[in-house]
């Protein structure tokens, strides 16, 4: 299987990796991170949409419009989850496509978002991998400082698109 991954990653690569203005990675998962969640999913391994992964962290919400655009027009998308839209505190467009025969996670966000997420997984939703212990009301204020990022973001992505955009009512 893995010739067939490393086929599926170099397509992505070559496909979205050179148009990529901002940072680009991707990875083949792990043979002991893919064998552990088949015996906790008790599911074939080739049903994964994770073994080949990529991720594109781009400077701008219209430089991530233009990669998207991009990326859609290369690939066989799957699945599509804009979550921007949300305003989960998760900020970033995940699509499932197709290289190789093989389903391709592929994460699309901006630099704002990439730092979002590094704070809210590090410091609040991951306590095994905390790099700091902190109270309840400093994961709060961690919670509020996303929360304000996703607001500026979001009002990128309404002079990008052209759209209105309501602001969100944060209580101090």
């Amino acid at each position: 299987i893995y010739p067939v991954l490393q086929k599926a990653k170099g397509e992505v690569d070559s496909a979205i990796g050179g148009a990529a203005d901002g940072g680009y990675a991707s990875r083949i998962k792990a043979p002991k991170s893919a064998f552990g969640k088949q015996g906790r999913a008790q599911s074939s391994i080739l049903g994964f949409k994770d073994l080949v992964g990529c991720r594109v962290v781009t400077p701008t919400v219209a430089n991530m419009a233009a990669v998207a655009a991009a990326t859609q027009s290369k690939f066989d998308i799957l699945d599509k989850k804009n979550y921007f839209l949300k305003n989960t505190g998760y900020n970033a467009i995940n699509y499932n496509l197709t290289a190789a025969g093989i389903i391709v996670e592929f994460q699309l966000k901006t630099t704002v978002n990439e730092m979002e997420a590094a704070l809210s997984h590090d410091l609040i939703y991951a306590p095994e991998k905390a790099i700091a212990d902190l109270s309840s009301a400093e994961k709060n204020l961690v919670a509020r400082v996303i929360d304000v990022s996703t607001q500026l973001t979001m009002q990128e992505w309404a002079a990008a698109f052209d759209i209105a955009m309501k602001a969100a009512a944060l209580s101090l």
